[in-house]
């Protein structure tokens, strides 16, 4: 009995301390959310910018107090989307090539290849843009894209960065799935 004291004793210790941190980390998370509200909420309730207005208005003109989010909000859904519509096709493609197709030489190759391009960071990825992608568009479309910055542009970037995290969490969900049921789905014909 005298030797299950100090065992209880350093555990209730441990959990005190654990106690502590997660409190500490709720704090700094609650803070963070009330420092971002605060400063976020200020723009309409300090500087009286209607809410509807900036939502909904289309222009953005800060001299002359005309703040409309809306061409932003929207532009940044269509980004989204067309990058989406890039990527998850050919993602889900090399994927399926990777688990099922490829020898084994092909899956050391590029599993490791694939993981690799996941680790690049962003900053990477638009200077990429703004250099490469932003001249291809540019000289593809002439006159029609000036710069060759636009929705074209921001999306084939983001889909070229979200390429390798979709393929690498395609190639886990495949190989997550049991031989069994692989079987039964080329029973079926599927090939």
């Amino acid at each position: 009995m005298a030797n299950l004291m100090p065992k209880r004793r350093l555990e209730n210790i441990g959990l005190g301390i654990t106690g502590f941190c997660v409190a500490l980390v709720a704090l700094v998370v609650v803070t963070l959310i009330f420092m971002v509200a605060q400063q976020g909420l200020t723009t309409f309730f300090v500087d009286g910018i209607n809410p509807i207005d900036f939502f909904f208005g289309q222009n953005w003109i800060p001299e002359q107090e005309r703040y409309g989010a809306l061409p932003m909000i929207v532009g940044s859904f269509a980004v989204t989307l067309l990058s989406t519509a890039f990527a998850l096709p050919v993602a889900i493609g090399s994927a399926i090539f990777v688990v099922e197709v490829a020898p084994s030489f092909g899956r050391r190759v590029f599993q490791p290849f694939i993981e690799l391009l996941v680790g690049i960071p962003s900053v990477v990825y638009g200077v990429l843009g703004l250099y490469v992608i932003n001249s291809l568009v540019k000289a593809i479309f002439g006159d029609a894209a000036p710069t060759g910055a636009g929705i074209l542009s921001g999306s084939l970037v983001l889909a070229i960065m979200i390429l390798p995290t979709i393929t690498t969490l395609s190639m886990d969900a495949l190989r997550a799935v049991p031989n069994q049921y692989r079987e039964g789905s080329y029973a079926l014909g599927c090939t």
